[in-house]
């Protein structure tokens, strides 16, 4: 099976203040683009890292990186 080019790392906070990450696969860098726009108004996401697969899925290439401004509310 062949790894999808972009990911998104969400990274939340839960009521115990634990940090969790969710790592989604995107086709494009539109559909990533999406991805964040939906989930950047949610009140426990803290940061979301869009990254570009590189070397063949090996290593990943940050392309933009979202910080919520209110940090964990």
């Amino acid at each position: 099976m062949r790894m999808k080019d972009f990911v998104i790392d969400v990274y939340t906070v839960d009521s115990k203040m634990k940090i969790r990450k969710k790592r989604l696969d995107t086709g494009t860098l539109e559909e990533a683009m999406e991805m964040m726009e939906i989930r950047k108004d949610l009140t426990n996401v803290t940061r979301m890292v869009v990254s570009e697969r590189t070397d063949g899925g090996r290593h990943l290439q940050a392309v933009k990186v979202y910080t919520s401004p209110f940090g964990a509310s």
